[in-house]
């Protein structure tokens, strides 16, 4: 199996792809590879290094009646 990846120049850019793609698993890091951000093939958001707190800041914020958020 090849092993492919893109390197995205804006944030915006990422969102957007991610945001028309949906039942894959990706992995998201940085050139120094710092942090790591992955969602797997069961759904679930996992993050290491500087992503963990902004992934538990993120969890921990209260949500709204708009927020697409499915329990």
């Amino acid at each position: 199996m090849k092993k492919r990846g893109f390197e995205f120049q804006r944030m915006e850019d990422l969102v957007n792809v991610l945001g028309e793609s949906f039942n894959f698993v990706f992995y998201i890091t940085s050139r120094k590879i710092d942090y790591l951000l992955s969602q797997n093939d069961h759904d679930y958001l996992i993050a290491a290094g500087r992503a963990k707190p902004w992934l538990i800041d993120y969890l921990e914020q209260p949500r709204r009646a708009t927020d697409d958020f499915v329990e």
